[in-house]
């Protein structure tokens, strides 16, 4: 009995800390003429893999920031305006929103991301 009561202390605890922290929405990666379509939902993924692991953020789920997005019929292409970033982060709920772009040079891939 004492097992299960510690268990549950210890997610509620976990629970707790989790929703103080800031909630962050990863948007799909935005990929500039000649790079491969491919390559967006990997790079989205590890960023958003990179995220968690900093413990940092709450990341909101990848599925429901595009269902909300498309409900919204939000677009997002070429260069993203800062406003346009804040208002999906309004949309989503979310305290912050990542946007990463890729673009190519010859061979080599830049990720750059705000």
């Amino acid at each position: 009995m004492k097992r299960i009561a510690l268990s549950v202390l210890l997610f509620t605890l976990l629970a707790a800390a989790a929703w103080s922290l800031p909630s962050i929405a990863i948007l799909d990666a935005i990929l500039s003429s000649g790079v491969d379509e491919s390559v967006q939902v990997p790079i989205t993924e590890k960023i958003i893999e990179e995220v968690v692991r900093s413990r940092d953020y709450v990341v909101l789920d990848r599925g429901s920031i595009n269902q909300v997005l498309d409900e919204k019929k939000f677009q997002l292409s070429g260069i993203v305006a800062d406003n346009e970033v804040r208002q999906a982060g309004v949309y989503l709920g979310a305290d912050f929103v990542g946007v990463v772009k890729v673009s190519i040079v010859g061979s080599t891939y830049f990720i750059s991301a705000k």
